[in-house]
């Protein structure tokens, strides 16, 4: 019967999409799980080359109201306490950690873009409200992060700056 038809056509119509879905699913962790092992291949020959690797460690900077960790590994807020609540349980109130947080700053150079979440940077002009993040290259400059808390507020300022970076970013 017709209706029974429909319904068979129907039901094989949605096996193929699942089927295809499965496929592309497959196919893009082949690529992605390829795409890895490149990317864990350190190019020397990157600008970049520099920050390819390193250890993820966190760095804290802090003021009477609240206290941000920074991560080496993409020069990003990590960790945020707050120093003036409490949870359940007695200890500061956390609003997120680095399990929970997943940040990259994508900038557009000229013949490739910076993806800041698989590169390293290095702590500079360290103070106890204050923290610089740097992203060094291979002979064109160098990226910084610049976390400044204010210092009776929750308020984290940054100040991203390329330092001699002309021949990768673009003048605009």
């Amino acid at each position: 019967n017709k209706e029974q038809a429909a319904k068979q056509q129907q039901y094989a119509a949605r096996q193929d999409s699942i089927r295809m879905a499965e496929f592309e699913n497959d196919t893009t962790a082949v690529i992605e799980a390829d795409t890895m092992n490149v990317t864990n291949a350190v190019d020397t020959l990157s600008p970049f080359f520099p920050s390819l690797t390193g250890t993820d460690e966190i760095y804290t900077i802090s003021n009477s109201h609240v206290k941000v960790g920074i991560s080496s590994k993409g020069g990003i807020p990590c960790r945020v306490e707050l120093n003036d609540y409490k949870n359940q349980q007695g200890g500061n109130v956390i609003i997120f950690d680095q399990s929970e947080i997943s940040l990259n700053i994508r900038i557009d150079g000229k013949d490739r873009n910076i993806s800041t979440g698989d590169l390293y940077f290095i702590p500079t002009d360290v103070t106890g409200r204050s923290i610089t993040m740097r992203m060094l290259t291979q002979g064109y400059g160098s990226l910084d992060f610049h976390y400044e808390l204010d210092p009776e507020s929750y308020m984290v300022n940054l100040d991203i700056r390329a330092n001699g970076m002309s021949d990768l970013l673009p003048s605009n």
